[in-house]
């Protein structure tokens, strides 16, 4: 070969290198977080107040039950993923919030509210661009616009306001709060303030019992799983399951087959589910009183006592109550209810 087609070769090389290389566009995961750190400062969103604060200033937003999923590093700016929803008429809309600058001297941007009420939401990123799903809608965010991917219509940025700094003070009042009792954040100390508990270490223990749960289910791809995590799952999650046809397009739940479910919330999570599913349905788990016992052993441990003569079993843990009962129509009962306190 000689040196000038070795020189294009390179050169091709190098280009094909650049395009397909380390930067490619990679699925992100997304949480449902409450705070995460920004060049400007901690970003917080609190469920109680329906807001979102920067440096303890809350931004000034016009809906309600904010939450953070991500933040990117993209062309120099911090650009945030946020949501919000009601669970009922729209389980989930989001927006992006871009920073540019430092914890000194910043701008704040937030999009105009963009998605398909859906909550079935996915992004890829890489340090220049993201791509964003939800549902049937596509939506680009790459040099600092934000696009409908299809018609390419533009989704508006404007620059966000703070309040004022007397509500920074209030909240600053409440950290203090809320690290004196040992609690991780304000929301942590609100919401256990809620449920009448008083101090991290005890909330701490209150709420560690579902942790098994939250790791296995509250990510799972299945609708249902995603929807019946107790002590976890939001209205939103439910809804979504029940806008894409419920138990007449998805029933199957650790394996068995769910003829009927009831949920309820308290504090905007579940805390309540009565179940029933069928003892043996074609491509299920056979439900029996083992089997349920043993997939329920992060939610209703492992101590069950026989009831009403033999046809129930109970468990009493220290945060939650079940039953298993067998339905007259074939199958089981199942409850599931956090204590109250």
């Amino acid at each position: 070969m000689n040196a000038r087609k070795h020189a294009l070769l390179t050169i091709l090389l190098g280009f094909f290198a650049a395009c397909d290389g380390g930067d490619r566009l990679k699925l992100q995961k997304l949480d449902h977080l409450y705070e995460i750190d920004t060049m400007a400062g901690q970003l917080e969103a609190d469920p109680q107040l329906s807001s979102i604060f920067i440096n303890d200033r809350r931004i000034k937003l016009e809906n309600e039950m904010y939450y953070i999923l991500n933040k990117w590093t993209i062309n120099n700016s911090d650009v945030i993923l946020i949501g919000y929803g009601s669970g009922t008429s729209c389980a989930a809309m989001y927006q992006l919030i871009k920073i540019t600058g430092d914890k000194n001297k910043n701008s704040l941007f937030i999009s105009e509210p963009f998605g398909s009420c859906s909550d079935l939401i996915e992004v890829k990123a890489n340090s220049s661009e993201l791509k964003i799903s939800i549902h049937k809608s596509k939506f680009e965010y790459k040099n600092d616009v934000l696009k409908e991917a299809t018609d390419q219509s533009m989704v508006a940025f404007k620059r966000i306001g703070l309040d004022s700094s007397k509500e920074a003070s209030l909240r600053k009042e409440k950290k203090i709060a809320a690290k004196a009792a040992g609690f991780k954040s304000v929301n942590d100390m609100e919401e256990a303030a809620e449920q009448g508990i008083g101090s991290g270490q005890e909330w701490a223990q209150a709420t560690a019992w579902n942790q098994n749960l939250i790791k296995k289910y509250l990510s799972a791809t299945n609708l249902l799983e995603r929807a019946l995590v107790i002590k976890a799952s939001r209205p939103d999650s439910f809804q979504t399951h029940k806008d894409e046809g419920g138990l007449n397009v998805l029933s199957s739940w650790r394996g068995y087959q769910m003829r009927a479910v009831e949920v309820q919330y308290m504090g905007g999570v579940l805390t309540f589910i009565h179940a029933q599913v069928d003892t043996d349905f074609k491509g299920n788990k056979k439900a029996t009183i083992n089997n349920l016992k043993k997939d329920l052993l992060d939610e209703c441990g492992s101590e069950w006592e026989l009831k009403y003569g033999g046809d129930a079993y109970q468990s009493n843990t220290k945060f939650s109550r079940c039953e298993i009962a067998s339905s007259r129509n074939g199958g089981y009962h199942i409850i599931i209810s956090v204590k109250s306190n």
